[in-house]
C-alpha cells in the first residue's frame, strides 16, 4: 500500500515537473539562432535566417515592459522566406535578432526595409530594458525619422568586440503589411540606394 502510495506521488511530482518546466524550454527556440557576425558578408543580409518574431493581437504605441522575456519563435518555423502573410487580427509584431561586432573598431550599419514599412521601431536590450535607437516608416512624420530623408532605414552604431540584442516593432495598419523581412546592409551601400 505504501509503495503504491509513494509511485503515485512521483507520477504526480514528475508530471507537474514536466508540465512546469519542460513546456518552458521548448518555447525558447530563439535562444538558439546564431548571431548576425560583422563585418557582413553580402551587401543585403536578410533577417530571416538569424531572426525570430513574436506577433500581437493589440496595436500599442509603448512596448511591453517584460518584452525581453516573451516568448519569440523562429521566422523560419512561421514564414516562408519573403512571404509574410498576417491575420486580420495581428495589429503589429516584434522581430527580435543579434549582431556580434566581432571587429576591433566600432561601426555602422543600416537596418533597412525593401520594400518600405508603414510604421517600425527598433529598441536595443541592455539589462532587461529596450533604448529606442530609431524610428522609420511612411507613416512617421519626416522629423521624427532616424535619416529624414529615408521612410525605411535606420542606421545602428556597434560597439568593438560586443554582441548586442535588437528588437523591431512592426505597426501595422489596415492593408498595409510588411511583405519582406529586413535586410542589413554597409552604410555606405545603404547611402547609394538611397540616392538612386
Amino acid at each position: 500500500m505504501r509503495i503504491n502510495l509513494y509511485a503515485q506521488f512521483l507520477i504526480c511530482l514528475s508530471t507537474m515537473f514536466g508540465v512546469l518546466f519542460c513546456n518552458e524550454v521548448r518555447s525558447q527556440a530563439s535562444d538558439t539562432l546564431p548571431p548576425i557576425h560583422l563585418p557582413l558578408a553580402d551587401e543585403d543580409l536578410s533577417l530571416y535566417d538569424f531572426a525570430s518574431v513574436r506577433m500581437e493581437t493589440e496595436k500599442t504605441e509603448i512596448p511591453p515592459a517584460d518584452i525581453t522575456k516573451r516568448n519569440f519563435q523562429s521566422v523560419k518555423e512561421i514564414f516562408k522566406k519573403d512571404e509574410f502573410h498576417f491575420a486580420d487580427s495581428i495589429k503589429s509584431f516584434w522581430i527580435k535578432f543579434q549582431i556580434a561586432n566581432d571587429q576591433s573598431s566600432d561601426t555602422a550599419v543600416a537596418l533597412r526595409f525593401p520594400q518600405g514599412v508603414a510604421k517600425a521601431v527598433l529598441y536595443k536590450a541592455e539589462g532587461g530594458n529596450l533604448i529606442l535607437i530609431g524610428k522609420t516608416g511612411f507613416f512617421i512624420a519626416v522629423l521624427k525619422r532616424s535619416i529624414s530623408y529615408e521612410d525605411a532605414r535606420i542606421d545602428m552604431i556597434l560597439k568593438a568586440d560586443s554582441t548586442t540584442e535588437y528588437f523591431i516593432h512592426v505597426i501595422l495598419f489596415n492593408g498595409i503589411w510588411l511583405s519582406k523581412m529586413p535586410v542589413l546592409e554597409n552604410v555606405a551601400f545603404a547611402e547609394l540606394n538611397a540616392f538612386r
